[in-house]
């Protein structure tokens, strides 16, 4: 994010402090920037496309919630893998397993004012 202000791309950002941040958030503001460890259940989506906190973790990877299903308690998550990822590269997680990613040392960003390139 710092780079992306340096360069440019951004005016700034704000954090996010736990899920219903996040909530709020996804719900008002739009796509959010996270940071969270990624654990064996998430590295391929179920056939309901959703991905699940278990195994054990596997390391650290950045992703962006672009959308909140309140009433069925979801985010959807976009991938940077490509296309064959997921649907398209999304799936869904269950807002109870993004509290705890979150909780867990994890990181959320909102970006603001959104900018072209410094010419």
């Amino acid at each position: 994010l710092r780079a992306a202000t340096a360069g440019g791309y951004l005016h700034g950002y704000r954090w996010c402090f736990g899920e219903n941040d996040l909530a709020l958030a996804v719900a008002t503001l739009g796509p959010v920037i996270i940071g969270v460890k990624w654990w064996t259940g998430m590295f391929a989506p179920d056939p309901s496309n959703r991905l699940h906190r278990t195994g054990r973790v596997e390391g650290g990877h950045c992703a962006l919630i672009t959308a909140i299903s309140v009433a069925d308690s979801y985010y959807t998550l976009h991938n940077s893998w490509g296309p064959t990822w997921g649907r398209r590269g999304n799936a869904y997680i269950t807002r109870r397993d993004m509290a705890a990613l979150l909780a867990d040392d994890g990181e959320a960003a909102i970006t603001t004012a959104p900018a072209l390139p410094a010419s």
